[in-house]
């Protein structure tokens, strides 16, 4: 297990809070603020960056450390095993400052935290990755493959201006066999017991628009014939667990690798989610938080959350239309999608015309690989006792578009986490907030972990 100097964990925070105290709410973005400021620490260390920017103010960060080892029975330098990439994406969704307790660009530590908006998602892992490209390059070792680092642009809009783009423009500057990317390595508490989950798949996406229409008329004179009674009628069926309950691969390994760790009951009751006509009925038994994170990966879903229609209050519009964020999971299409929200419909479906407005493809990677195996490993050497278990997030990465380079990536954004704190409630969320505790242990995880699988 790597020794790591707290002045390392020092600055690690240190270039966390500064990428937090740089706003790149996206829309607009304004990512290349980021990027540079990512790009004159590196460059300061003697490493080489490049700033790749699409459009204005929408840039992406990249930089490699190359192989230096010697030659390994007969394997040439960079070659054992292909290079790791690290990367992170610099954007973070809006923040409404009057709802924060603290400025979500401040950057600010106060109770135990580091504040602000990407503090979680995913400028902590931004500047962890950072930290231990540092720690590789000021202490001169010999890498037996490259390690790459980028900060990108775009992805919380779906990544056309960061890795999408990079990928199709520029893709060796991300050229990897391997990725470590977000979201896992954080502490799950289940009955007592410590869980680390990390990511090996991901839903896709399929963002649905449904349009209904009908009789335009005065206001004053209701008519059945109402575009949008039509269209509420139709959302109203679409509740949280209205699509059937499909358990993957993926979903079914964490469920019974998770039942094995808690034991009892309650392992059991884990254990048989993954029996899809016992999964709803024991989804009602789990506390709130836990199980709608659970239904998210056990079926397809569609959340409502654009509506619009009409324009006059006495006017009873033509048409009315909702946008469904969809996702799927691996084995389906946004076909299967479709057929599942008309099958949910039911009689509704009348006179509602559905299009797709933007799709990508389930994400999978096996977990029975050296670097699965070496993550897991030194979770369990910093935390004794606990475990982890390959896991599929509910929502999008940047995983899925390195997935066109055959890129296999892992979510693995390390930090310990105390009983009581639901982490994936911060996503996104008001008071977004990491540990600083937990942060700096993410720091010792993740350069061991770099360390051991890139260092000759």
């Amino acid at each position: 297990m790597l020794a790591v100097p707290e002045a390392l964990k020092d600055e690690a925070v240190s270039h966390l809070q500064n990428l937090l105290r740089i706003d790149t709410t996206n829309p607009p973005g304004n990512e290349t603020a980021a990027a540079t400021y990512m790009k004159k620490v590196l460059e300061d260390a003697g490493i080489p960056a490049t700033v790749h920017e699409p459009v204005p103010g929408r840039g992406s960060v990249v930089a490699r450390l190359k192989a230096t080892a010697p030659t390994l029975g007969g394997i040439a330098p960079g070659d054992a095993g292909g290079p790791l990439l690290m990367i992170s994406h610099l954007d973070v969704v809006p923040a409404e400052r009057a709802q924060w307790s603290h400025d979500p660009f401040s950057g600010e530590i106060a109770g135990g935290c580091v504040w602000g908006r990407g503090a979680v998602d995913m400028k902590s892992l931004a500047a962890l990755s950072l930290t231990c490209v540092l720690h590789l390059k000021r202490r001169g070792v010999a890498l037996r493959r490259d390690v790459v680092l980028a900060g990108v642009a775009d992805e919380e809009a779906g990544s056309d201006k960061g890795s999408r783009w990079l990928v199709a423009h520029e893709p060796d500057a991300l050229r990897a066999e391997w990725a470590l990317c977000e979201v896992g390595g954080f502490t799950l508490h289940v009955e007592g017991k410590r869980v680390y989950p990390i990511q090996v798949a991901e839903r896709g996406v399929a963002w649905l628009r449904l349009t209904a229409e009908g009789k335009p008329g005065h206001g004053s004179l209701p008519h059945a014939d109402n575009a949008v009674l039509r269209l509420a009628r139709a959302v109203g069926r679409l509740h949280p667990r209205a699509l059937p309950v499909h358990v993957s691969a993926p979903a079914r390994a964490f469920l019974h690798g998770l039942g094995d760790r808690v034991g009892g009951t309650w392992g059991r009751l884990f254990r048989r989610l993954a029996t899809p006509w016992l999964t709803d009925f024991l989804l009602r038994h789990i506390p709130e938080a836990r199980a709608r994170t659970l239904n998210a990966t056990l079926r397809n879903t569609v959340s409502p959350t654009v509506l619009e229609a009409g324009s006059k209050e006495n006017v009873i519009p033509s048409r009315a239309s909702a946008v469904l964020d969809g996702r799927i999971v691996p084995g389906f299409t946004t076909g299967d999608l479709i057929e599942e929200v008309k099958a949910a419909l039911g009689q509704d479906q009348d006179g509602i015309r559905i299009e797709v407005l933007r799709e990508a493809p389930p994400h999978v990677v096996d977990s029975s690989t050296p670097l699965f195996d070496l993550l897991a490993r030194t979770i369990t050497e910093h935390d004794p006792g606990a475990v982890a278990l390959p896991y599929m997030i509910s929502g999008f990465t940047d995983a899925q578009p390195l997935s066109a380079l055959r890129v296999k990536t892992y979510g693995f954004n390390p930090v310990r986490l105390p009983e009581g704190l639901d982490f994936a409630s911060l996503y996104h969320a008001h008071d977004e907030r990491i540990p600083l505790d937990g942060f700096r242990w993410g720091v010792s995880v993740l350069c061991s972990a770099v360390e051991a699988f890139c260092v000759a």
